[in-house]
């Protein structure tokens, strides 16, 4: 990974070591951020159920973790995409 970037963007050792810690610190950030959005997601969306007629049949605890996998997953791939373009676009 520091041999691509050090390749594609004419880095050093150091440069390519602190850009690697940069975009791994600015992801886990971004996801840092992204977390209460997701819990407050999660917590309204069990929350409005019985009142908007949307309840999940069968076992509740299997529809909260499916939605919140889902929405996760999604959020989480969305977020790493540019990133992971960004990186391996020309290897």
């Amino acid at each position: 990974m520091i041999k691509a970037l050090k390749n594609k963007y004419a880095l050093s050792n150091q440069g390519a070591k602190d850009l690697l810690k940069g975009i791994i610190y600015s992801v886990l950030a971004n996801i840092s951020l992204m977390f209460p959005v997701i819990l407050l997601a999660i917590v309204l969306n069990q929350l409005l159920a019985p009142i908007l007629g949307n309840e999940c049949a069968g076992d509740q605890r299997h529809c909260l973790y499916s939605d919140w996998y889902c929405d996760f997953s999604r959020c989480f791939y969305l977020s790493l995409l540019p990133v992971h373009r960004s990186i391996s676009g020309n290897l």
